[in-house]
């Protein structure tokens, strides 16, 4: 995708968020470049237009320290989980109508199991909308994943060293036992809110 086309999509008019989304973009195609601030916006965007990385390469040229590349990379993830929200109404809402049609029609003689996948690359924007969705329903985040993760989203230590663990005899039994636990803290959560009293922007703070 041309960065014009990706601009247009994503519907961003601001020069200063264009020129953030071309950071962006740049972080995920070029990670080992990003960290270079001498590569401006137009010389990014130039990059990103080609369809080869050998003539991206010979366009950018010059390549920063890792150390620095990593530090970039950090500030751009953590920033991304804090900023507000874009196009929540062309994003958000659509998910969420979608998500409750599906569980509205689920029926054990058509579907295996009622569970929907979000696939997409790394920084795709998977775990920033679970957050988003978490205003409107209950959501339960865990991200299981090995030691050597980025720790953005951070790492559920508990739940990695359980169901990661090679050497568990049933891991179908484990991950029953994790699913009702996770029920059960769920359950116990809500059992407890005083709806009547404490408002709702208060009990969404505590569901996050």
């Amino acid at each position: 995708m041309r960065f014009a086309a990706l601009v247009l999509w994503l519907k961003i008019q601001s020069d200063q968020l264009i020129a953030k989304a071309s950071q962006l973009a740049f972080l995920f195609h070029h990670p080992k470049l990003s960290g270079n601030t001498e590569i401006g916006h137009n010389k990014r965007v130039k990059a990103l237009n080609c369809f080869k990385l050998s003539q991206a390469e010979s366009i950018l040229e010059t390549a920063p320290t890792p150390a620095t590349t990593q530090l970039v990379q950090r500030e751009y993830v953590v920033q991304g989980y804090s900023k507000t929200y874009l196009n929540h109404d062309d994003i958000v809402i659509p998910t969420l109508k979608t998500l409750q049609e599906y569980a509205k029609n689920w029926a054990p003689a058509n579907y295996l199991a009622p569970y929907t996948s979000p696939i997409g690359p790394s920084m795709n924007g998977k775990t920033r909308l679970l957050m988003e969705l978490s205003n409107h329903i209950c959501v339960v985040y865990i991200f299981i994943c090995p030691k050597t993760s980025s720790g953005h989203p951070p790492r559920l230590e508990y739940a990695s060293c359980i169901l990661l663990d090679t050497e568990t005899e049933s891991l179908e039994k484990t991950c029953k036992l994790l699913l009702l636990a996770i029920l059960q803290a769920v359950d116990e959560f809500f059992s407890t809110q005083r709806t009547d009293k404490v408002p709702k922007e208060e009990r969404m703070q505590k569901m996050d």
